[in-house]
């Protein structure tokens, strides 16, 4: 330890517990130019000498004594500050310790995943390469549409991975500047250098985002594989230990048969190759993974270690452009479409030529294939900025194979004067867009399209929000009680009608557990209006009033009430009233609000849980909990993990603090005891306890 060390060890010392934290969150943030903040992971859990290693790691000794100076001053600890100015009279003037980082010639491309998902804000970064004049204002507005950072980081990583190596190396430069650490971090842990690059599949499923790696998954499952364009005989020869492949090997994948079941649903990448490899052999998982990815993966970010791109050119298929053809008045196809098994992934095959449109989201198509698409949030600043508000989700399609040539968005407008207000942005790898409709029908908006990426409706923000209502629905999600001698709750949504009701269920079955309840959920709703909820036979309902908020947020499901229905209730009797006053409110004070009834619904509602006290259940439940003593601490954490991440699952928050005993009663509660025996052997099979699961199945 260096006196200047031991100085400032002794500063923090001399701090009390809750000091010292305030101190460890100002070293988070930006304080000073120059100094930027250090990751949370870094100081949590890190007590006065770990907090004084990390400064001297981050900024040097003498720009760790300049940092401490600061941010003890903005804390108001005065005496520490003249101490250490006392003992370093040129604090202020020292130069600070800050090793030069050279970037490699393909960083972005070996380093793809990690900086999507380790980068903390674009902002910096888009803001340098536009000033060398590397991005333009669409390119930029195609990056800041989304308002998750991941989704953000995604799309510039991408954007910067198609241009050429000047543009890389304003985007390292940019990064050391706005995010150091992250770049200190990934120079410590780089990517695999094994010879020749280490094995192919390997290579390629490590540059997959957690996204990517979802729907390669679901692809190769549901065998996707076939129809895939051509892959050119040459393209695997750069590849060491593979042989030349034919070009049509890929026309049809006969004998390649699908992986089937779930065996991937929530596979790492280590275990995912591990499946291909045994199921299809080293040689063929090559071949269907590079046909998978060019499908669902920019061509550019396909990369390998020690090239700058690793793209390739397809032979030229047989396109197949049947949308011209088509009658435009053709009468839609309704298709249910596959939902992947977390439920916010949608895959719609539409087998021949036709017009067809999907029973879950409501989106139309004109064409024919398979296309895979799923919502990404939208950043509502952004949009505000630019003048425009959400009139629907933004979506992102993969088209797997065929053509599309016509795309029809669902809206929720009632009034026909107000059509000329909805745009629709289209988002491109590179591009920003807001295209005017080709046509607008009672319930859809029509484009014509030459490719899919990401399509969502926007309305302008110049007329008022409140002038007409919308076609809007209500969603009820009942939460039944575990003891039947209290009562249950019913919780109400108010969302427009082009929300995704599969997403919202999926979301509160994972969150709370609350099933949701059938009941026609149209209606009319004003956007900002004041909603009154009654009810019978109730306890409670809270609030009392509410307003429609939610008209312009697809994906925030809260509720806007919540019902307490009384012990042993089968039925509820629910109106939702509007509140309208006059323009006065004299008037409105006076003789009240005027109430009109715009949804009344008989609510059935399922039986209270009765548990099964019977000898045979006892008996299993009792079987149940002798397998998961099994296990250690860590592998039940695994094991409650995969039970709520399924399709049908036991929710997050009742499984955060179960024990083994707690576990077992809600699976039993949840899937009865045979059932949750069966569940029970099913997850063993996926931690890879094939003995515990057959030994269960046994018995």
């Amino acid at each position: 330890m260096t006196s200047d060390q031991g100085m400032m060890l002794q500063a923090l010392k001399d701090l009390v517990p809750v000091e010292l934290k305030q101190f460890q969150c100002c070293l988070m943030r930006k304080v000073l130019k120059d100094y930027p903040p250090i990751p949370p992971q870094w100081l949590r859990a890190a007590d006065t000498w770990a907090t004084v290693q990390t400064m001297t790691r981050c900024y040097g000794e003498k720009g760790a004594m300049i940092m401490m100076a600061k941010v003890l001053k903005n804390m108001g600890c005065r005496d520490h500050v003249d101490q250490l100015q006392s003992q370093c009279s040129l604090w202020k003037h020292l130069p600070r310790d800050k090793p030069a980082l050279e970037p490699s010639s393909d960083f972005v491309q070996l380093l793809r995943r990690k900086l999507i998902s380790g980068m903390r804000s674009t902002e910096p970064i888009l803001d340098v390469l536009q000033q060398h004049r590397l991005l333009d204002e669409a390119e930029r507005a195609a990056v800041n549409i989304f308002a998750a950072q991941r989704d953000k980081n995604k799309a510039l990583t991408d954007l910067v991975l198609r241009k050429d190596s000047g543009a890389q190396k304003v985007f390292h430069q940019a990064l050391s500047q706005s995010d150091p650490f992250l770049l200190e971090e990934l120079d410590s842990h780089p990517p695999c250098k094994e010879p020749g690059g280490g094995p192919v599949l390997r290579r390629l499923l490590g540059h997959l985002t957690s996204d990517e790696l979802r729907l390669f998954q679901w692809c190769v499952t549901q065998h996707i594989s076939e129809g895939y364009p051509p892959i050119g005989g040459n393209q695997l020869n750069r590849v060491e230990g593979y042989s030349p492949i034919g070009g049509n090997q890929l026309n049809r994948v006969e004998g390649y048969p699908p992986m089937g079941g779930n065996q991937l649903n929530h596979a790492d990448r280590l275990a995912t190759e591990t499946f291909l490899e045994r199921h299809y052999g080293s040689m063929r998982a090559v071949v269907i993974t590079l046909a998978i990815l060019l499908k669902i993966k920019p061509m550019s970010s396909i990369g390998l270690p020690g090239e700058t791109l690793w793209s390739f050119t397809l032979s030229e298929g047989e396109p197949t452009p049947t949308g011209g053809t088509l009658d435009s008045n053709m009468t839609p196809i309704e298709i249910t479409p596959d939902v992947h098994v977390e439920g916010d992934m949608f895959r719609l095959q539409c087998p021949w030529p036709g017009v067809f449109r999907c029973s879950l989201t409501g989106l139309v198509l004109k064409g024919d294939g398979e296309v895979v698409y799923w919502t990404v949030p939208w950043d509502r600043k952004f949009l505000a900025s630019k003048g425009f508000r959400p009139a629907g989700p933004l979506f992102r399609f993969t088209c797997l194979k065929g053509s599309f040539c016509q795309l029809h968005l669902p809206h929720c407008e009632t009034c026909l004067e107000s059509h000329g207000v909805l745009v629709v942005a289209h988002v491109t790898e590179d591009r920003l867009e807001f295209l005017q409709p080709q046509k607008t029908t009672e319930k859809h908006v029509v484009i014509n399209i030459s490719g899919f990426s990401c399509f969502g409706l926007l309305k302008h923000n110049n007329p008022p929000v409140s002038e007409f209502p919308i076609n809007g629905m209500v969603l009820l999600f009942h939460q039944p009680s575990d003891d039947p001698e209290l009562y249950s709750s019913l919780y109400l949504l108010l969302l427009p009608r082009n929300a995704l009701i599969q997403q919202a269920t999926t979301l509160w079955k994972k969150r709370s557990g609350a099933e949701y309840v059938e009941a026609l959920p149209d209606c009319e709703l004003i956007p900002n209006q004041m909603y009154n909820l009654s009810g019978t036979p109730v306890q409670v309902i809270q609030p009392q009033n509410a307003k429609f908020l939610n008209f312009e947020d697809y994906d925030n499901y809260t509720a806007s009430f919540e019902v307490q229905l009384t012990t042993g209730a089968k039925r509820v009797q629910l109106a939702l009233k509007a509140l309208r006053g006059g323009p006065h409110w004299l008037s409105n004070w006076l003789f009240g609000l005027h109430e009109t009834v715009v949804w009344n619904r008989l609510i059935k509602l399922k039986a209270a849980f009765q548990p099964d006290l019977t000898a045979e259940s006892c008996e299993m439940r009792e079987l149940l909990l002798n397998t998961l003593n099994c296990l250690k601490t860590e592998e039940l954490e695994m094991f409650k993990r995969l039970l709520s991440q399924r399709k049908d699952p036991v929710p997050v928050c009742v499984l955060e603090t179960a024990d083994r005993m707690t576990t077992v009663d809600r699976m039993v509660q949840k899937y009865t005891a045979s059932g949750a025996k069966d569940v029970t052997a099913e997850i063993f099979r996926k931690m890879d306890y094939n003995d515990l699961s057959d030994e269960l199945q046994r018995r």
